[in-house]
């Protein structure tokens, strides 16, 4: 089964891929897989917005890929998004609430191509 969408809500979906009934998207995203990477926030002095960049091998701009951060990720900081920059790239938009040196820690992810 290939996922539905309706109403712009996915209804139904499988380990195959999400599709998004919206013109000019594409009709379908597959997944690729699961896995662990470790993120290091840089240090922060104050609070406000950073970036951090990771490696997944093998993702290019436009895939998908949902971060899933860990149990023990610090109190002082908040994960707002991730996007892949560039092939084997992909930012993760954080915010400090205040100074903070964030922990190496393993964050689970998805990963799916819509290319």
């Amino acid at each position: 089964m290939v996922a539905e969408a309706r109403g712009g809500l996915i209804v139904a979906m499988d380990n195959k891929g999400i599709a998004r009934g919206t013109a000019g998207y594409k009709t379908h995203a597959e997944f690729q897989g699961i896995g662990f990477v470790e993120v290091d926030p840089a240090d922060q002095v104050g609070a406000g917005f950073f970036d951090t960049d990771i490696t997944i091998t093998g993702v290019v701009v436009g895939d998908i890929v949902v971060m899933i951060p860990p149990f023990g990720l610090e109190d002082e900081l908040i994960m707002l998004g991730a996007a892949v920059q560039a092939a084997d790239t992909v930012r993760i938009k954080m915010e400090a609430k205040g100074a903070i040196n964030g922990a190496a820690l393993d964050w689970a992810y998805q990963w799916f191509d819509v290319n």
